[in-house]
Order: C-alpha cells, then structure tokens, then sequence
C-alpha cells in the first residue's frame, strides 16, 4: 500500500502555476554614499561635475534654490519609497528681496516651489537614474506663511511616492517646506522627469 498523496490540484492551484512571477523592480545604485551635500557640492552639481559620468545638474548661480542637502535616503519618508532634506539660508541678501516687492520685502511663492523642485531633481541624480531633470508639473500647492529677510533657513522635506522608470524616468513626490519647524507650504504629487537631451 502506498502512502504518497496523489491528490490533483485544484484549477485554482494550476492557475497560480501559471501566472508569472512578480518581479521586484529596483532603481539603479546611488552614484554617491553621502548623504550631506554642502553648498560648494551643490555648485559642482550645477556644472556637471558632482557625480561623474551623470548628467545629474542643478541650476546655477541666483537660481540654485538650495544651500545643503541635510540627509537623503533612498528609504524613508512618508511613503517609505525615499527622502530628501534640503535647506536654503534666507538673509536680507537674496537677490529677489530687491524686487518682490519693493517696500515689502517677500520669498516669491514660485521659487518655493523651485526649491522643491530642485530637491527632488537632485535626489533623482544621487539616486543614479540618468538623463537631465525637468520640473513637470504638481498636483496642489499650499502656501501657509510669507517668508520674510529675517526667516533664517527654509528646509524642504520631500517624500518620494513614485519612481517610473521607462523610456523617461517621472518621480512623483510630497513636499513641505518648514520655517523654524513651523509648516509654510505643502505640494502635493511634485512631478520631475529626466530626459536626455
């Protein structure tokens, strides 16, 4: 007498059997193990000579929104999917002070946002996805608080919700910024793609 079980399977079984197997799809490495970027690193970013063989940039001069990247994860955040702080210092200095507005000194709303936008491009730099970072787009923007000469430094918080990598790289992402841990502003689904150009 035998004592193997010789039981058919169930169609349930055999439809499992058949289906493929999900694959985990996995980013490319970071290009760098640093975590902190100071403001000369930035620059370099903004050359094209942070991370070697990347089309990884940042604008330049006036227009570089950041001063340091204070912590960058690819884990992490909200979404657990990856997180990138940064902050800019604000000082009766900055350049758009003179003109926004006259009397009334105020941090354009729109190069808030840039910030934020920088923030992400570079974190899809780091994380070694090639092309050149483009701003594409967010769902919704909050702005809280006026963002005066004396506000010291300004930090974004953004939280990686999704990397699609196909013939273009499109990371979709929430940020905040925070002045003195207070909430100014919140942008909901951030979109920057990488393009080879």
């Amino acid at each position: 007498m035998s004592t193997t079980n010789s039981a058919k399977p169930s169609p349930g079984d055999l439809l499992k059997s058949k289906l493929p197997l999900k694959k985990s799809i996995k980013g490319p490495k970071p290009l760098s193990e640093k975590t902190q970027f100071n403001k000369q690193e930035l620059e370099a970013c903004s050359d094209g000579e942070l991370f070697a063989g990347s089309d990884a940039r940042l604008p330049a001069d006036q227009l570089l929104m950041l001063d340091r990247i204070v912590d960058i994860k690819p884990h992490g955040g909200v979404f657990n999917k990856g997180e990138i702080v940064a902050e800019i210092d604000i000082t009766e200095d900055n350049w758009f002070f003179e003109c926004h507005f006259k009397g009334e000194p105020l941090m354009p709303g729109s190069l808030m946002l840039e910030g934020m936008w920088q923030t992400l491009g570079f974190y899809l730099g780091w994380s070694g996805y090639p092309g050149k970072a483009r701003a594409l787009g967010l769902g919704e923007l909050k702005l809280r608080g006026e963002v005066k000469p004396d506000a010291g430094a300004l930090q974004y918080r953004i939280s990686i919700r999704k990397i699609a990598a196909r013939q273009t790289v499109l990371a979709i992402a929430n940020g905040v910024i925070l002045q003195n841990g207070t909430e100014i502003a919140s942008a909901k689904d951030l979109r920057v793609g990488l393009f080879s150009v």
